[in-house]
């Protein structure tokens, strides 16, 4: 079992992460989407890390962060 302040500190990772890309792709102009892009590799490792350490999917309803920016998670998860 993974210690819990581990977990917490990726799980915080993770939505740091969401939340720049979010920000990112918030640009209209689509000027910053290229950054939001490059973030996508670090945002999928921290969630399969979530993932592999038994953790809860994060809640990425509040960012702009689409179904293919995600890992794909066992059913009811």
């Amino acid at each position: 079992m993974t210690h819990p302040s581990y977990l917490s500190k990726i799980e915080a990772l993770w939505h740091s992460t969401a939340g720049v890309m979010s920000y990112h792709r918030a640009d209209d102009s689509g000027k910053e989407w290229s950054h939001a892009t490059k973030l996508l590799p670090l945002l999928l490792e921290l969630e399969r890390q979530i993932k592999s350490y038994g953790g809860e999917r994060p809640d990425g309803s509040k960012y702009l962060i689409g179904k293919t920016d995600r890992i794909e998670w066992e059913a009811g998860q």
